[in-house]
């Protein structure tokens, strides 16, 4: 269940407010042929002034959840590119869940498919309520709220708005777009989680050598100047005594102390946790060291 928050009721307010533009829009069409009237005619100053406020309520609405979404992390219809990289993979394990023959591919390509459609157009479609009539409109920005009824929102937004939320949505597709193309992706269901949980000390070491994690840490204050303060940190996240942490790093700092701890000094040690970043996945060329 998705937390309350900001987001989530100005998400609510905006399906509110679509669902009563849409019943004027149903409203409209029953004396009128054309959909792109409806806008036109309601934006353009000519309008009973209850459509109008409804009007700038949905526009004002939507633009403060398009901004409020990002710092909520919350995921819609419109929300920044990293919000929807960051969340969507929650929503496609409820998916999976649901539908327990389903695999992340098949989600992701029902996900392309209804952010292509969040952009559409329509031609010679049937008028609902005047036979031998027919609606159409040009290809725009559609908000979905109850059953994916769509409320047209390009000719609500100013065009720089459009042109953002145009890019960001171009952005998802091609996100979902390499997902399902990704050979590797496609193949993760039958890879097999190799479990490196049993990694002596002396290789947990190694391995943040190689990677160089300890590279990093040591450009941080207070890991820059004091090696009794990094080993404590290296020990927060791999489990390792302090102390222990603190007999390997400092023959690897320190070249003028004994080197018989210093486990990057055992060629053993480092082949060892080479293979195993290997088998992740890694290139043995972006090691730190490459032999």
């Amino acid at each position: 269940m998705r937390e309350q928050n900001k987001s989530s009721i100005l998400h609510k307010e905006l399906d509110k407010l679509a669902y009563k533009l849409k019943e004027k829009e149903r409203d409209y069409l029953k004396n009128h042929p054309d959909i792109m009237e409806f806008y036109k005619y309601y934006l353009s100053g000519n309008e009973q002034k209850e459509i109008k406020e409804l009007f700038n309520k949905f526009i004002e609405t939507f633009k403060e959840l398009y901004t409020q979404c990002a710092e909520d992390n919350y995921l819609w219809q419109y929300c920044p590119f990293e919000v929807y990289k960051k969340n969507i993979g929650q929503y496609k394990d409820e998916y999976i869940n649901e539908y327990i023959d389903a695999t992340d591919i098949d989600f992701y390509k029902i996900e392309l498919k209804e952010l292509i459609s969040n952009y559409q157009g329509m031609k010679d479609k049937p008028h609902p309520y005047k036979s031998g009539s027919y609606l159409g409109y040009p290809v725009c920005f559609i908000y979905n709220f109850k059953n994916n009824q769509p409320v047209r929102i390009s000719y609500m937004l100013d065009e720089s708005l459009v042109n953002k939320i145009k890019y960001t949505n171009n952005k998802k597709i091609e996100y979902c777009k390499a997902l399902i193309n990704n050979p590797e992706y496609s193949n993760k269901d039958q890879e097999t989680i190799i479990d490196f949980s049993d990694n002596s000390d002396a290789e947990k070491i190694v391995i943040l050598h190689e990677l160089k994690v300890l590279d990093f840490l040591k450009k941080i204050e207070p890991f820059n100047t004091s090696t009794n303060k990094l080993a404590e940190v290296i020990s927060s996240f791999t489990g390792i005594n302090s102390s222990t942490v603190q007999s390997y790093i400092n023959p690897m700092n320190n070249s003028s102390v004994s080197q018989k701890n210093n486990p990057v000094k055992k060629e053993k040690n480092v082949k060892l946790a080479q293979n195993k970043l290997v088998q992740m996945g890694i290139n043995k060329k972006d090691l730190k060291t490459d032999n």
